[in-house]
């Protein structure tokens, strides 16, 4: 249930009236703040449940509404440094309703358009690895090796020390090559093995693979984005390590 204004100056929403005013499309002279205040108590009344916030907003307008009338019949009168406070901020108010107004206005229209706004497709580019001259597994590896080894230790002495060998880069590209060797066909996860969750393993075994797709040895594929990498024999030949 919506509260409106009906005098005979104006029918309708109070946000409304405040905007016209605003507008000097209704004079204030024309409104009978008293009729509107008897209006508002009665349809507080029939309320089930009351609302103080939306009370207090009313409250705040039509003393507001007052002032402002009260300057216009007499203009000589002066107002306190907090009327005046108060007349300021309604203006402000009306500011802020009327770039709300608008945008809903803005939003209804999108809505009554149909306005949607879909992602664009996943391009099916093949994605070639085509390093330049310069760049080799050896130096990828080493400056992997030592980015790694900058990254700050805390001190602390443990009681016990745990060291987990990492597999080498070599042997790791001879795994590959024997499992294709063997199976004709892997794929990456079944590659990288129960250790896939460690970094440095991970980042491992995915050199040892551009290795051996850089050599022509095997081939790689995803059926699907961001699937599993499918790994297959391209060649039988013994690998070359380094450049």
């Amino acid at each position: 249930m919506v509260f409106d204004i009906k005098t005979p100056a104006y029918e309708g929403p109070l946000d409304l009236l405040v905007s016209l005013i605003e507008k000097r499309e209704i004079f204030i002279s024309d409104i009978s703040i008293s009729q509107v205040t008897d209006d508002y108590i009665e349809y507080i009344n029939n309320l089930e449940e009351k609302n103080i916030d939306n009370m207090s907003d009313f409250i705040l307008i039509a003393s507001t509404l007052v002032l402002i009338k009260s300057k216009s019949l007499l203009p000589t009168l002066s107002l306190s440094l907090e009327e005046e406070e108060d007349v300021a901020d309604l203006e402000t108010r009306i500011d802020i309703y009327k770039i709300i107004r608008e945008c809903a206005e803005e939003v209804r229209n999108l809505i009554e358009k149909g306005a949607s706004y879909e992602r664009g497709e996943i391009s099916k580019k093949d994605i070639v690895f085509a390093p330049s001259g310069d760049i080799n597994i050896e130096n990828i590896f080493a400056s992997i090796k030592d980015t790694v080894n900058k990254i700050p230790v805390e001190e602390k002495k443990l009681p016990e020390v745990s060291v987990k060998k990492v597999a080498s880069l070599k042997d790791t590209i001879e795994s590959l090559r024997k499992r294709i060797q063997q199976n004709i066909q892997t794929n990456f996860k079944e590659f990288s093995g129960k250790d896939k969750n460690e970094r440095v393993h991970v980042v491992i075994h995915f050199l040892a693979l551009l290795e051996l797709i850089k050599q022509e040895m095997v081939k790689a594929h995803q059926e699907t984005d961001f699937g599993d990498i499918l790994i297959e024999s391209d060649t039988l030949t013994t690998p070359k390590y380094g450049n």
